[in-house]
């Protein structure tokens, strides 16, 4: 099934004109670190994975891909590197993972209006 050609109703109870007013808040955040989204609904990625791949969400749960461009290694990558060398002695095991990882935390804790926090699994 091709799910590129779906026309989004609602995700998760959001209209396809507030997803979009998220997802668009999202990018404005991220897009200068380098990273891309783009959203999804889990039952169109479960109606195209084997039964091991299933995620356990409603099929009309937001889901959203997340793609780093080139430019998120010197906008994002490189700066968190700086950040690590000057104010923790601790070693980083997978630094890439671990840049993510924040990033996308700090995504969680703003506030997007009208939409409250946003929660990520990474």
């Amino acid at each position: 099934m091709d799910v590129g050609h779906k026309s989004p109703e609602t995700f998760c109870n959001f209209s396809s004109e507030e997803t979009s007013e998220l997802i668009s808040e999202i990018d404005k955040f991220s897009s200068r670190k380098g990273f891309e989204f783009h959203p999804f609904k889990i039952g169109w990625y479960n109606e195209c994975v084997q039964t091991p791949f299933v995620l356990p969400y409603t099929y009309d749960t937001l889901a959203v891909l997340v793609i780093n461009a080139p430019s998120m290694f010197e906008n994002c990558f490189l700066p968190f590197m700086a950040k690590r060398q000057n104010g923790s002695s601790a070693a980083v095991r997978d630094p890439i993972d671990e840049c993510i990882s924040e990033h996308l935390q700090q995504i969680s804790k703003a506030k997007f209006s009208p939409f409250g926090s946003c929660s990520f699994s990474y």
